[in-house]
């Protein structure tokens, strides 16, 4: 039980490292220094473990990778959205 919980107060800390580059990316409206095809890539990497996390009964696992999409995708989104629009903004 002990270890759950410190795997769930790894989620978290994962979740909260995705906050600054999100922050950046809407502050900055641009993906200087961001490697948009880096984060692609570790996207794929993150659905591919996907069935597996989701066929272990991990909880913490599930939720680390779900955390970890949610998180890249984000990124993704905002990236792509201000590199495509960087002359409007």
């Amino acid at each position: 039980m002990a270890f759950e919980q410190i795997a769930l107060a790894g989620n978290a800390l994962v979740a909260l490292a995705y906050l600054p580059q999100i922050y950046q990316l809407i502050k900055e409206k641009r993906t200087d220094g961001i490697n948009l095809e880096a984060w692609a890539l570790w996207l794929i990497g993150s659905l591919l473990i996907l069935p597996n996390a989701l066929t272990s009964d991990d909880v913490a696992f599930i939720i680390l990778d779900a955390v970890g999409i949610v998180g890249i995708l984000i990124i993704l989104v905002l990236g792509w959205y201000y590199r495509k629009n960087k002359h409007k903004l």
